[in-house]
């Protein structure tokens, strides 16, 4: 079962990634058909915490060069 799905962009290449299978405890996340993620809630949450200081730290320096 599909949960979400959205579309994101490398430097050039659109993949897809979707979340599914919400179940048993664990979501499956594909992306695109070349890797697959099963992860728990805790594990869930450590990736989304990874994500957000990395997305952080990229608007600071994107500032910092903007007022330079």
């Amino acid at each position: 079962m599909k949960y979400k799905e959205i579309f994101i962009q490398d430097d050039g290449n659109l993949y897809q990634v979707e979340v599914g299978d919400t179940s048993h405890g664990a979501a499956t996340i594909h992306f695109g058909s070349s890797f697959t993620l099963r992860l728990n809630e805790e594990n869930i949450d450590k990736l989304r915490e990874l994500l957000y200081d990395v997305s952080r730290d990229l608007a600071i320096t994107r500032v910092s060069k903007e007022r330079s």
